[in-house]
Formats: C-alpha cells, structure tokens, sequence
C-alpha cells in the first residue's frame, strides 16, 4: 500500500518532527540553561554528613575573623533534604537545606546576614569531590548592596572531612569563609 502525502500533511510532520527535537533539547537543560546530569551524586554525599562534626572557619579578607565552628546535619522529609546547622559556642548560628528539584541540586541558605540565599549546584563547574553552588535569588535582602552569599563550594576531602567555602559580597566587595570540619565519632549507646 502506497501513502500519498499532501503538501499539508507534509507540513505538519516536519513542524511535529522540530518540536520533538525541541522538547527533546530543552528536556536535557535545567531552567538555567546548564546542561542537566545527575546532581544526585551529589545529594547522596550530603546524606553521607549527617552526624556532628568539629572545625574552624577563617575569613580571607580578616584573619584575625576566625574561630572554631561545629556542624550537625540530620535528614528530614523523609530524606528528601538535608539540614545542616552550623554552631558557634554551641549555639545555631547559621542553617542551609540541601534538596533535590527534579534533575537540580538546590541550596536555601538561612544566613547570620538575616537572609536568605538561594542557590543551585553548577554541574559544569563540579567536580567529582566537590559541588559549586550558584546564586538563583534572595529573601530579605534589606538593599542591593547588604552583605550576602552568592556562591558555595562543598568539597568532600574524605568520608570524615569536608571544606565549605562560602564567597560573600557586601557593598560590591567580595570575599571567602572557609569552613573546615571534620567528622566526629558517633555517641556511643552504653
């Protein structure tokens, strides 16, 4: 049997062929325009951290800022993000949720700054010890030019320590916090 197509009908499967070639394209990029993998490597090394950890932080641009600070992170929606806390003197004084959006990692950072940074993880700028996290928006920004975090760099040094590098800006001047800590022993349960 021999299909006859019209000109018409032509026409309208080359359009069908293009929008699948379309949706296709546009389903493999995230909403940013970065390609779209599998950030959920990323995510099960976070759900790795939970537990309680020790470290220091240090301040590029004043190195007398500097001081010990301690980490808790702990699962919570059923898993679906992790919470983490950080500690100075025992006392929470900063906390960022790490969760999955469909294919991204994102990051809502609840900062000492009084507000809060939304972030999302960079594939293109990842490694495979280490997840970059982006500026999307931000909450309660008081004005254009109030201190902020606008990028993060976990780097996972081993099972038992990590690096967090937090870029901060405030009146167009940047600058870094790093973050070190180091995995503490579980309580024992005697």
């Amino acid at each position: 049997m021999k299909i006859n197509f019209t000109s018409a009908t032509k026409r309208i499967l080359s359009v069908s062929a293009c929008l699948v070639f379309i949706a296709n394209t546009y389903s493999q990029h995230n909403h940013d325009g970065m390609p779209a993998t599998d950030s959920n490597q990323y995510f099960k090394l976070l759900k790795g951290l939970v537990g309680n950890w020790k470290g220091h932080y240090q301040w590029s641009t004043n190195k007398a800022a500097n001081g010990e600070m301690d980490a808790s992170y702990s699962l919570t929606g059923n898993g679906s993000a992790v919470v983490e806390d950080l500690l100075s003197g025992g006392v929470k004084s900063m906390t960022s949720v790490y969760h999955m959006d469909g294919v991204n990692l994102r990051m809502t950072h609840f900062c000492g700054a009084n507000n809060q940074p939304r972030l999302i993880a960079d594939t293109t700028q990842s490694t495979g010890n280490s997840v970059t996290f982006t500026f999307v928006d931000i909450t309660n920004l008081k004005n254009p030019d109030a201190g902020h975090v606008f990028g993060v760099k976990i780097t996972f040094v081993s099972p038992d320590r990590i690096n967090i590098n937090y870029r901060f800006t405030t009146k167009g001047a940047e600058s870094d916090e790093l973050i070190e800590l180091t995995r503490q022993p579980a309580a024992s349960s005697n």
